[in-house]
């Protein structure tokens, strides 16, 4: 930063002479963070849109993991809806794809930018389904300078979703991998987990994974002390009462304990034979 002699301060002293100042910018890390961490999407199947955000990346790869509808239940008996435990037991793999951000007309992607994908481009979007997203990067896909970071074969997105469905069809937990781009010299360091030149660096809590329900229904259940059960059903865009919803209510292994229609005011009172652990909404195709 060079400052000129004509410049003066507040009690008009002028410099002595011109000045030149030298500074560096720190160059911050990549990152993604989510914009929203909701599981319920409130849009048609035909644009299911999830947000977030990214820094420092001149793209990133979306993975998409469909739950079929009859899975769901399965799935909620070990984890909440944002749960990611043994997921291999329940989901299939549908997605890799390679988004480029350099691409979408942002021009400064060395500061926190927004950006978006719709999921019903790259799969159709399935009645009671859950989808779990995600969005990872590898150190190819960085804006970040790391000498030699193309230097070794990168899969493609076919390659790396046909491993992961492999990985799928095995008897272990959640699988684990890299994205390339490393070579036989680069190593596994933990003390450069900050450094995204280093593999210790690609930690799976650097990046995103969001489950999703596309739904307009809304859902609210209350149980009274008489063990009677209350289900509230809503359109989530307008906030009007649902009538003519099928409820269901299943204990722990699925089993129907008791079953209604809401009516008028959006409202099922049931009574169930046990104890209720999941509530089954359904209105037409939603």
């Amino acid at each position: 930063l060079d400052l000129h002699q004509a410049l003066r301060s507040n009690r008009g002293i002028i410099l002595n002479g011109k000045s030149r100042l030298q500074f560096g910018v720190e160059n911050q890390i990549p990152a993604l963070r989510p914009i929203s961490k909701g599981s319920i999407l409130p849009t048609a199947a035909t644009e299911v849109v999830y947000a977030f955000e990214a820094m420092n990346l001149q793209a990133c790869q979306l993975e998409v993991y469909e739950i079929p509808a009859h899975k769901v239940q399965q799935h909620l008996q070990q984890n909440d809806l944002q749960g990611n435990y043994e997921l291999y037991r329940v989901a299939r793999p549908k997605v890799v794809r390679t988004l480029s951000l350099s691409a979408t007309g942002q021009l400064a992607l060395n500061r926190w930018n927004k950006f978006s994908v719709n999921l019903a481009d790259y799969l159709p979007i399935k009645a009671g389904a859950m989808y779990q997203v995600r969005i990872r990067f590898g150190r190819h896909q960085l804006l970040y300078p790391c000498k030699g970071a193309n230097a070794a074969e990168i899969p493609t997105d076919a390659e790396t979703l046909e491993r992961l469905n492999n990985a799928y069809d095995q008897m272990y937990g959640d699988y684990w991998y890299e994205d390339g781009g490393w070579g036989e010299d680069d190593g596994w360091d933990w003390r450069q987990r900050d450094n995204p030149c280093n593999r210790a660096f690609y930690d799976e809590d650097r990046f995103l994974r969001t489950n999703i329900l596309v739904s307009q229904l809304g859902v609210v259940a209350k149980r009274g002390n008489d063990g009677s059960t209350w289900i509230w059903v809503q359109q989530l865009g307008s906030t009007a009462a649902v009538e003519g919803a099928q409820v269901q209510l299943l204990d722990f292994q699925g089993n129907e304990i008791a079953a209604g229609i809401t009516n008028g005011d959006g409202l099922a009172n049931l009574q169930p034979d046990g104890k209720p652990f999941l509530a089954v909404v359904q209105q037409g195709t939603d």
